[in-house]
Formats: C-alpha cells, sequence, structure tokens
C-alpha cells in the first residue's frame, strides 16, 4: 500500500508541475524600453518597423511562477504585437520556426538568457532582437544579409553587436530554456513572446528524476503484485 501511495504521489505531483507550465496568461503590452526602427526582410518581403526589447505585464492574475512584469522579445515575425493577447506558458523547448530543428528554440533562449539581462540601450536590444530571430529562423546560416530573415537597413552598430550576439551562439553551441508565450491563432490573436524562464517550469533533472520514479515505483508495483500471485 505504501508503495502504491509512493506511485501516486509521484504521478499527481508531475501533473502538477506541466499542468502549471500549460496555463493560460494574458499579456498586455505596456512600451518598448529599447529599441529602433529598423527595416528587415521576411521571406523576401521587405518591413521598416520598431526591433527591440517589449515591455509587458499580466491581466487578470499572473502565471504561477512568473514575475508580474516583464521584458520580452518577438518570435513570431508573420504576426502582430497587440495591445493585449492571451496565450499559453510553454518552455522553448519546443519553440520551432520555419521548419527548423527542435535546437532553434533553446538557441534563442540561450541569447535571450545570456545578454537580457545586459540591454540598457537601443542599440543592444535592436541587436538581440535581431539576433534571436535569426537564430530561430535561419538556423543553417546566421548571415544576417541571406536567408529567410534578413536585415535591410539598420544602425551599424547594432549590426555589429547582433553578429557578436550570433558569433558566440555559433562558437558555444549555447543552449538553454526560457519561457515562451504561445498564442494560437493568426495575427488577429497577436503574436507569439519569449520571456524570463518560469519557476514553474522543471529543471531536466527533475524531469528525469520524476519520470525515473515513476518507472520505479511502477516495477515494484509490478514486481509486488508477482510475489503475491
Amino acid at each position: 500500500m505504501r508503495i502504491r501511495n509512493l506511485f501516486f504521489s509521484i504521478l499527481v505531483l508531475g501533473a502538477m508541475v506541466w499542468s502549471q507550465v500549460a496555463s493560460a496568461a494574458v499579456l498586455t503590452y505596456t512600451g518598448l524600453p529599447h529599441g529602433m526602427t529598423t527595416t528587415i526582410s521576411i521571406n523576401g518581403t521587405n518591413h521598416t518597423t520598431y526591433v527591440g526589447e517589449i515591455a509587458f505585464s499580466f491581466t487578470g492574475g499572473t502565471p504561477y511562477g512568473m514575475p508580474n512584469t516583464f521584458f520580452g522579445y518577438c518570435v513570431e515575425l508573420e504576426e502582430y504585437l497587440l495591445a493585449t493577447s492571451t496565450g499559453e506558458v510553454r518552455s522553448t523547448n519546443n519553440l520551432t520556426r520555419n521548419g527548423n530543428s527542435p535546437n532553434s528554440g533553446p538557441s534563442a533562449a540561450w541569447l535571450y538568457n545570456t545578454y537580457a539581462p545586459t540591454v540598457t540601450d537601443n542599440i543592444r536590444g535592436a541587436a538581440l532582437q535581431i539576433a534571436i530571430w535569426k537564430s530561430l529562423y535561419d538556423t543553417a546560416d546566421y548571415s544576417l544579409s541571406t536567408g529567410f530573415f534578413r536585415v535591410i537597413s539598420a544602425d551599424a552598430a547594432v549590426l555589429s553587436t547582433a553578429n557578436t550576439f550570433l558569433s558566440a551562439l555559433r562558437t558555444t553551441g549555447g543552449t538553454s530554456e526560457a519561457t515562451w508565450f504561445y498564442v494560437p491563432g493568426d495575427g488577429i490573436s497577436g503574436q507569439d513572446v519569449i520571456g524570463p524562464r518560469s519557476s514553474a517550469i522543471p529543471e531536466p533533472g527533475i524531469v528525469s528524476m520524476l519520470a525515473g520514479a515513476s518507472m520505479s515505483g511502477l516495477l515494484l508495483c509490478k514486481r509486488r503484485i508477482r510475489q503475491r500471485r
């Protein structure tokens, strides 16, 4: 009976953790702290738009494990930033764009976690957004002048800084995890955003421990049943 109770507790704990991660959130745009207007190309079409850091807050309750306000970056070039949008709190481990490998999400998360705390001016804000887009949409080529996502016209310092960020990503092969605010639907619903890692997202080691403990508990239960027969 004790083993069965332990096994049940492990399953409940795992369900509680992942239910928090998949919770819905109402994201409200509150400003553009650091960034600048830049001309970019998306799949061959040019757009002149703001590129950089975006300030957000939550409306109607803050998701478990998240700060009430944060600075995020767009991870969905094809959609519009809305004043308010409703989405799900997900892990960037599952974030992909433009048919790329699953590693594109962890790469974008590494850029965010490494450089977002260093953004104190418009140049670094715009550069980080450019680097994040490039890491998601063109994983095989980090050149800002080629690919699905390209920079057509930007401040020279922004280009230099973005290239520095991407060079560090390429050299280190950096991977990390952050929060992906997934907003389903088209531009009417809003764009997806990357933000700080939620404490509700378990560390990989914890996930492995829960999985291993669950399997061990299941095996022990089966063994006990066999002994009783």
